[in-house]
């Protein structure tokens, strides 16, 4: 037989390539697969501190290869940070690290900036494998409260070796019926809200309050006419306003269409006179009686015999004056309205008011990146909004 004799380097070098070649495979090969592990995030204590709560993170390996003790980084994003990412000399954060230390792992921000809302979860030495079939429970402090699943952990991605990270799906756990889990600290004793205890705290007994303080925003001066009252009938009831007015007339006719009985004509031939409804413009309004007219500002004029006037220093003021008229209209008009059966009638009070904007720019924060909403619920917001 002929043998082939290879230099001893050649020999060497194929060796060194094969065990290269080997731990490679290794290192991409025998690890579960992201889509075989399983996350569950549960709030388990809020009673353990001011502004830091414990919580828990499960990862169960439902694959057939261990999760090992190295070379793995879970990725996640969270608004509620671990108290590990708190600066070195926090005493919370200190105890966080040691926390984490003592499960062997390590918890820290992912980001090269150290800030954010990005963290890495990575084995530390001591750190015991994952058999298939095992679950670990790593117990994390975090800051603030959780109060709602949307607040979890989320967003989380695996990574062996450095590679590129493939998602983890997380389930959530939380028990309403735990007060640790439920309140924010250990000073705070408000309930868990239910449809039972809101419909209990809406059936109060409603308060009586003076007018200025039905209307929302407060209004800058109220003046009522000795109890008088004007009861407003839809079936008499008119709008008068100039062209320029137009926009805003269709609006209030809108409006009190939806709440009540009556077609509301704008600019009849021959209305009656205690069911007018003035939309009319004055540049010179001054609200606050300090010699300069009020941008937006209006008065309202609720009068027994000669209607309501609304009289804006411009259009937009206008527009606020219908709003505190909706407002003063008693609840019983909006409640049937909603039935098959309209009010074909609203008493108000016979009053003179004076408001206008108290900033230039008023508005509402509309967080939709974790509470999704339709277009048409974003309409009904803004229309909401321009309510008050």
């Amino acid at each position: 037989m002929n043998q082939i004799k290879l230099p001893l380097k050649v020999l060497a070098v194929a060796l060194m390539s094969q065990l290269a070649i080997s731990n490679l495979a290794y290192s991409e090969t025998f690890h579960p697969k992201a889509n075989e592990l399983e996350l569950l995030w549960k709030v388990v204590d809020h009673d353990i501190g001011e502004n830091i709560f414990l919580g828990s993170l499960t990862i169960t390996n439902n694959g057939t290869e261990t999760l090992g003790d190295k070379d793995w980084s879970l990725y996640f994003s969270s608004v509620r940070p671990p108290a590990s990412a708190l600066p070195s000399d926090n005493i919370d954060g200190i105890a966080a690290r040691k926390q984490m230390l003592d499960q062997n792992v390590l918890l820290r921000n992912a980001d090269d900036a150290d800030s954010g809302d990005y963290f890495v979860l990575e084995p530390v030495a001591g750190f015991k494998p994952i058999l298939p079939g095992e679950s670990r429970e790593i117990m994390i402090t975090a800051q603030y409260w959780q109060m709602l699943k949307n607040d979890s952990p989320s967003g989380f991605h695996i990574a062996y070796n450095g590679k590129a990270p493939h998602a983890i799906s997380v389930d959530v756990m939380m028990d309403p019926s735990d007060p640790k889990q439920t309140r924010q600290s250990i000073n705070d004793n408000m309930p868990v809200q239910t449809a039972q205890l809101r419909f209990t705290e809406n059936n109060a007994e409603k308060l009586q309050v003076p007018v200025q303080h039905q209307v929302v925003p407060q209004l800058q001066t109220v003046e009522l006419k000795d109890g008088a009252f004007l009861t407003l009938l839809g079936w008499t009831a008119s709008i008068k306003a100039p062209e320029s007015l137009h926009n805003e007339a269709l609006y209030l006719q809108s409006s009190l269409k939806d709440l009540m009985k009556g077609d509301f004509p704008i600019n009849a031939t021959d209305p009656n006179m205690a069911g007018i409804i003035n939309l009319t413009i004055n540049p010179l309004l001054d609200t606050d009686a300090d010699g300069v007219a009020d941008k937006e500002g209006y008065r309202l004029d609720i009068d027994p015999f000669n209607g309501i006037t609304i009289e804006g220093k411009d259009a937009s003021g206008v527009f606020y004056g219908i709003q505190t008229l909706r407002q003063l209209i008693p609840n019983d008009v909006y409640q049937s309205s909603v039935s098959a059966n309209k009010m074909q009638h609203a008493v108000l009070p016979a009053m003179t008011a004076l408001d206008a904007p108290r900033f230039e720019y008023r508005g509402m924060m509309l967080d939709v990146a974790r509470n999704f909403q339709s277009k048409e619920t974003i309409f009904k917001l803004i229309d909401l909004l321009a309510y008050y």
